[in-house]
């Protein structure tokens, strides 16, 4: 024990009457164990009622002890000769068990002990934090001063926090956590029913502050996003004004005609690549590639709200003010010659728009939100498909689900591999994110347009 320890005099006693008695015992071991019951519990060093000992041993020494637990015998017959000195001296509080009520409690609990002390979900997270720390090379053990171990500190919680979210779920398990997703787990805690909002104030703690990219900087990638090129073709192909239906879309003829002058089908054909990539259906392995994609390709659509490649393009539009719906009647509004304030404003408007869209099923988006949130918290930086592809196989599945996929064989990677790519071509031409070898990369834009839509889904709840 340390010298200034609470239990000093008292241990030194214990010492002298087991030396005495010829018991063999571990004083420091025996040191650590009051130490626990004493700064956590604030339990007398003289208290030991029934369950105390099966207390002490699989919840408080799991917790807040070692990770390796302490030889079983050891344990045994330091605590019984601990508890029998304490009665032969007097010094045992009342209503506190036998010493051989303790003695049993002590062998049916140490053989527990080992295992419990072993596992993860045990842990108290100042321990978790601890052990990870060791296991990046930071001690924390026998440091010299205050201000050591303050600045040891210091740079574990750093590391810890610039881990994905689902590895610190890993290393910091919670009991039962082996048996929901990641998601569920997150809307339970926040009392959400929106995964997205629970993916969301995962990231809470982490969102960083301080002055964005200024318009100058992000204007010209707004700019020159086909996204925005597309737009604008889409309203100078409606001229001044063009009929809409009642529900506020281009009448069917017209977004043939629409659909057709703008070369969407280059756009469509992409994100069907994109799409089956990795996961290929029966039909089309039997089909061939070309021949599935050519016959996607040829699918008819019955409204313009069907069509993927001019719906986003004209719900962005209206997002951002370029086009104006009156009762029956679109009208063109795209800017003639608009500033950079303005481009960044209709870039924004309309990436929310698409990204709100994209939400609306949650399942394909969890890849792609994540991937944007990562490379926000990172200031930037990539983030590879095996991180993101990491976090969807943790937030869509429990652990037991995991183990239940590879006993019977199955691999979801092709398939969660395909959705992610569906879903960052639903966004990567507005130009806030860069699709590189090492991973998903938000671009200044993305930084702006993230900020904007983190701010509406929060004004908007």
């Amino acid at each position: 024990m340390a010298p200034d320890s609470e239990h000093n005099l008292l241990l030194r006693h214990f010492e002298s009457w087991a030396t005495a008695k010829g018991a063999s015992v571990d004083l420091d071991l025996l040191g650590r164990l009051l130490a626990l019951r004493f700064r956590y519990d604030d339990v007398p060093a003289t208290y030991w009622p029934a369950g105390s000992v099966e207390d002490l041993l699989l919840r408080l020494w799991p917790a807040k002890g070692d990770v390796d637990s302490p030889a079983e015998q050891a344990v045994v017959d330091t605590l019984d000769a601990y508890v029998r000195f304490l009665r032969n001296t007097g010094r045992m509080s009342a209503r506190s068990a036998s010493p051989a009520e303790l003695r049993k409690e002590t062998q049916r609990s140490v053989r527990r002990m080992h295992e419990t002390a072993a596992d993860p979900s045990n842990w108290s997270p100042g321990k978790s934090l601890m052990q990870y720390g060791r296991s990046i090379g930071i001690q924390v053990d026998d440091l010299p001063d205050l201000a050591t171990m303050q600045e040891h500190l210091g740079r574990i919680t750093e590391s810890w926090n610039a881990l994905p979210i689902h590895e610190r779920r890993r290393l910091q398990p919670v009991p039962g956590d082996d048996q929901v997703s990641g998601c569920e787990s997150a809307m339970r805690a926040y009392g959400v029913d929106d995964p997205i909002t629970a993916l969301i104030t995962s990231f809470a703690p982490e969102l960083p502050t301080g002055e964005l990219p200024q318009p100058e900087l992000v204007a010209p990638l707004v700019r020159a996003s086909s996204f925005m090129q597309q737009m604008n073709a889409l309203c100078e192909w409606m001229g001044d004004r063009t009929e809409v239906t009642s529900t506020g879309v281009l009448r069917p003829a017209a977004a043939h005609e629409a659909y057709d002058a703008l070369g969407l089908a280059e756009w469509t054909e992409q994100k069907l690549r994109r799409e089956y990539a990795h996961y290929r259906p029966p039909a089309m392995l039997r089909m061939g590639a070309e021949a599935w994609i050519g016959q996607r390709l040829q699918e008819p659509w019955r409204n313009a709200a069907d069509c993927l490649a001019l719906d986003r393009l004209w719900r962005g539009a209206v997002a951002c003010g370029a086009i104006e719906i009156q009762g029956k009647w679109a009208y063109a509004r795209f800017p003639t010659a608009p500033d950079a304030e303005r481009w960044v404003r209709m870039g924004v408007s309309s990436v929310i728009r698409l990204l709100e869209d994209f939400c609306e099923w949650p399942g394909r988006a969890f890849g792609l939100v994540y991937g944007l949130l990562r490379s926000y918290v990172k200031h930037g930086a990539p983030v590879s498909e095996e991180e993101i592809l990491a976090f969807v196989g943790d937030w869509e599945d429990s652990a037991a689900e995991r183990e239940q996929y590879r006993t019977i064989g199955y691999d979801p990677t092709a398939s969660d591999k395909s959705r992610l790519a569906r879903a960052c071509g639903a966004v990567a031409d507005t130009g806030i994110m860069l699709e590189r070898d090492d991973g998903l990369q938000l671009t200044p834009f993305g930084d702006v347009a993230v900020t904007a839509w983190l701010n509406y889904r929060r004004a908007d709840r």
